[in-house]
């Protein structure tokens, strides 16, 4: 069985947030609670899999060396 991390997309009164296993990443935070729109695991190695095709694919528009 593979590791998986848990994605939740928080909607609150400022807007939505993301959340990658109970950390906010992105967007405001949700003051005097919020209630979550999606919740999903990703794989880890599907997640990091994603990242380096998204890196190739910026590379590859940039001609440059994305990190």
């Amino acid at each position: 069985m593979s590791e998986t991390i848990k994605f939740e997309v928080v909607s609150g009164c400022e807007g939505p947030s993301l959340y990658v296993d109970d950390v906010r990443i992105a967007g405001p935070k949700p003051w005097g609670g919020g209630t979550v729109s999606y919740r999903f695991d990703v794989r880890v190695d599907r997640l990091l899999g994603g990242i380096e095709d998204f890196k190739r694919r910026l590379r590859s528009k940039t001609g440059g060396d994305a990190a």
